[in-house]
């Protein structure tokens, strides 16, 4: 209950203090959204819509790298 209450939050992957299994780099766009819903202030954090948008444009961008991986 702290994390809503107060500015406590997890680290994320990448970060100085994760101490996760996988040091590796979340997908482009993922640490930002995280720290916007995580706002202390609500009027500061994204509408529902907002996150769905950005959800699906990281989907797609990375729908078409692995398109690319593949066919490299």
């Amino acid at each position: 209950m702290s994390v809503a209450k107060e500015p406590v939050r997890p680290p994320l992957p990448g970060a100085p203090d994760w101490e996760g299994e996988h040091p590796a780099q979340p997908a482009a766009g993922w640490s930002e959204l995280l720290q916007d819903c995580w706002s202390e202030s609500p009027l500061a954090r994204p509408s529902f819509s907002a996150i769905v948008a950005r959800l699906e444009e990281m989907a797609r961008s990375i729908k078409i790298a692995k398109r690319r991986t593949a066919g490299a």
